[in-house]
């Protein structure tokens, strides 16, 4: 029910999400269908869209309300009456949708931003949620603290290394606390070997590399299986988009000599590599 006007106005609704898994506007399109109908002018009353940026908690300036009238007029008094509990409802919708786009996405259906001058040339490594920011995040728990775990991969054309970089942040109320970092590691996930770069090694602040290695291998039991998975799709995508941007129709195939055929594709669609990707 919706006050409006001094009256009262039942709508069915119904929510939507852009459908890109790597855009991060945080705006949900409530559609509000009216429940009567207008008898007496003898039509359907017509349907209301209202964007609502649910991270700001404001209607978005967008489509028809971004103009001034009865669009926009109508989409005030809507925020009005949308409460705490409202909006915490759209933000977990928001997330969930995005996450379900995220895990269905192949590669080539996703458009992201990579710094390919700096990957190429610089060795720069990337991180695969700043990718796919929507995916399963790697969290764990460190010191009492909850702590989030950044993957970052090298995606250089020609580079067929097996290695990660991990950093760890601590978590404050879901949020990252900053840029306290309290942990630096490389890890190679095919030999399951962990070490840390000379200047991180002997830091005060930094978590002992062999106590950070049995936090994640406790608590994050698939980790190894999960990075390589990883590392194949994000230079799945990067190939893709790499390929798009500057022409290439032979970059490197993704990292399929380390992904057997009877294991999950790790385009993420749940069949087998076999039966997927490595067909194309």
């Amino acid at each position: 029910m919706l006050q409006e006007n001094g009256m009262e106005t039942a709508y069915d609704v119904s929510l939507h999400v852009c459908a890109n898994p790597v855009c991060s506007c945080g705006i949900v399109d409530m559609t509000l269908t009216p429940v009567v109908v207008d008898r007496e002018a003898g039509r359907r009353l017509p349907d209301r869209i209202v964007p609502i940026d649910v991270v700001r908690k404001k209607v978005a300036d967008k489509g028809e309300v971004k103009k001034r009238g009865p669009a926009r007029d109508f989409a005030k008094v809507l925020l009005k009456q949308l409460d705490g509990d409202n909006f915490q409802f759209l933000q977990k919708m928001y997330l969930a949708a995005k996450k379900d786009q995220t895990d269905k996405a192949r590669p080539n259906e996703i458009e992201a931003f990579f710094e390919y001058d700096k990957i190429e040339e610089d060795g720069l490594l990337t991180a695969y949620n700043d990718i796919l920011p929507y995916a399963y995040q790697l969290v764990v728990t460190m010191n009492g603290e909850t702590c989030l775990v950044l993957d970052h991969y090298c995606l250089r054309n020609g580079c067929s290394c097996t290695d990660a970089l991990l950093y760890v942040f601590p978590v404050d109320h879901g949020k990252v606390a900053g840029t306290r970092e309290i942990g630096s590691y490389f890890v190679n996930y095919r030999k399951k070997k962990w070490w840390m770069g000379d200047e991180t090694r002997g830091k005060k602040e930094f978590i002992d590399l062999k106590k950070a290695r049995q936090c994640i291998e406790e608590q994050l039991p698939s980790i190894y299986t999960l990075m390589k998975e990883r590392h194949a799709r994000l230079t799945q995508i990067y190939n893709h988009c790499r390929g798009k941007q500057h022409g290439i129709e032979n970059s490197r195939p993704a990292q399929t000599s380390t992904i057997s055929r009877n294991e999950p594709c790790p385009c993420g669609s749940g069949k087998k590599y076999k039966k997927c990707c490595l067909r194309k």
